[in-house]
C-alpha cells in the first residue's frame, strides 16, 4: 500500500468527507456533558479550554486517545496552564477550519511515522537539499495545507512543544527589564510572534520569511489573536544582506535550523544583527524526522556546540523529550528532544 504524501492527502480528504464533525457536533450542543467527560480522561476542570479542544480530538481521531490522556495525566499544573491557553489560541486560529485540523492532527502523525520508520532504517534524514524539500513538499499546496494545520495542533499535543512555549514565555520573554527590538524568522502560525507582541516592553514587533504566502497567513493569524496591529512583517531571506541599520535586542528562530542547508551560514547573519546585549532564542529537535528536515544532530549537547561555534554564549537551555517519553529513555533510543537555547553574542 502506497503510504506517500499524496496517498495519505487522498485518504485524509475521503475522510473528512464522511466525518461527523465534531467541533461543529460540540458547538452545536449535540454532545453531551457526560459523553464529553467520558472521553476526556485527566481532570481538566480547571482548565476548560484544554478539556474541550481534547474532546474534540478524541471524538475525531479516537485512536489518539490514549496517548493523550497519558501525556496530560502526567504535565504538571504550570505545563497544563500553558497548555490550556495555547488550545484557546489555535481554536481561535482554526476558526471555522478546526474539524479540518483535527483531522490533520491524525494525518500529520501518519506522515511522521513514515519518516521515522526511514530514519531508523538509514540513521538520517530522507531529505539532503532545500531544492528538494521545495519540490516535493513546499510547492505541493494540498500537502502544505494538511501539514501547516497538524504542525499547530502540535503546539497543545507534543507536551515537548508545549513545554518549549513555557519556556519561551517564561525563561526568555519575562526576562527582558527594558524596552526590547523583537524579531522571528519564520514565524509560522504565528503564535510566537503574538506572545512577544503582548510584552509590555516589547518596542518593536517583527517577522521575516522566504515566502510571501507565509507572511500573508502570519498577518491573518495576528489579526484573528489580536496581536498589535504595528507589526512589521516582511519577505526576507536570512541568507541575504539584512535591511540597512537592522539591530534587534531579541530574535527568535523556533523549528527553523532543522529546515536549512546552511544553518551555519544562518546563525553567522543572525550574530550580525543580534545587538551587543541582545538575546537569540533557538528551538531546534533532533532526531526528529519530517518531510522537510534536512539539518541532523544527534545529541542536546551536539546543539549546544554547533550554536557557541557560531560565536554565541549560552545563558540557559531546555531539553525537552518526545511525548511520554523520559530523557534518559529519548537518548538511549535515539528519540527526539525538542532542544532549545537562549544565547547571547559571545
Amino acid at each position: 500500500m502506497d503510504c506517500g504524501p499524496q496517498s495519505a492527502c487522498a485518504t485524509l480528504e475521503n475522510h473528512a468527507l464522511s466525518c461527523a464533525g465534531p467541533a461543529r457536533a460540540l458547538r452545536t450542543g449535540q454532545f453531551h456533558a457526560e459523553e464529553i467527560a467520558a472521553v476526556t480522561g485527566p481532570d481538566l476542570h480547571a482548565y476548560p479550554d484544554l478539556a474541550e479542544l481534547l474532546s474534540l480530538q478524541i471524538a475525531a481521531t479516537p485512536r489518539h486517545q490514549d496517548a493523550l490522556n497519558k501525556r496530560l495525566a502526567t504535565a504538571d499544573a504550570p505545563h497544563l496552564a500553558v497548555a490550556n491557553d495555547m488550545a484557546r489560541w489555535i481554536t481561535i486560529l482554526a476558526g471555522e477550519r478546526l474539524d479540518q485540523c483535527l483531522l490533520d492532527y491524525d494525518w500529520i502523525c501518519n506522515l511522521v511515522l513514515k519518516e521515522e520508520l526511514n530514519f531508523r532504517r538509514t540513521g538520517s534524514y530522507r531529505l539532503k537539499t532545500f531544492a528538494e524539500a521545495v519540490a516535493e513538499v513546499y510547492s505541493n499546496d494540498a500537502l502544505m495545507g494538511h501539514y501547516m494545520n497538524g504542525l499547530m495542533m502540535t503546539q497543545v499535543w507534543w507536551s515537548n512543544h508545549t513545554e518549549a512555549s513555557r519556556f519561551y514565555i517564561n525563561a526568555f520573554l519575562k526576562r527582558f527589564d527594558k524596552p526590547f527590538r523583537h524579531l522571528e524568522i519564520g514565524p509560522g502560525h504565528g503564535l510566537l510572534l503574538y506572545l512577544a507582541g503582548a510584552e509590555p516592553l516589547c518596542q518593536t514587533l517583527e517577522a521575516w520569511d522566504v515566502s510571501s504566502e507565509s507572511i500573508v497567513q502570519t498577518r491573518s493569524a495576528m489579526k484573528k489573536l489580536g496581536g498589535r496591529d504595528s507589526v512589521k512583517l516582511a519577505v526576507q531571506d536570512i541568507f541575504l544582506d539584512p535591511p540597512k541599520n537592522a539591530v534587534y535586542d531579541s530574535i527568535v528562530l523556533a523549528e527553523v535550523l532543522e529546515h536549512l542547508e546552511h544553518p551555519r551560514q544562518a546563525l553567522t547573519q543572525i550574530r550580525a544583527i543580534l545587538a551587543p546585549q541582545g538575546r537569540l532564542f533557538i528551538n531546534m529537535p533532533i532526531n526528529s524526522p519530517a518531510p522537510d528536515h534536512l539539518f541532523l544532530l544527534e545529541s542536546p549537547e551536539a546543539v549546544v556546540a554547533f550554536v557557541e561555534s557560531c560565536g554565541f554564549r549560552i545563558e540557559q537551555t531546555l531539553f525537552a523529550p518526545q511525548t511520554n517519553m523520559t530523557l534518559e529513555k529519548a537518548r538511549r533510543t535515539q528519540s527526539t528532544i525538542t532542544t532549545v537555547i537562549i544565547a547571547t553574542p559571545a
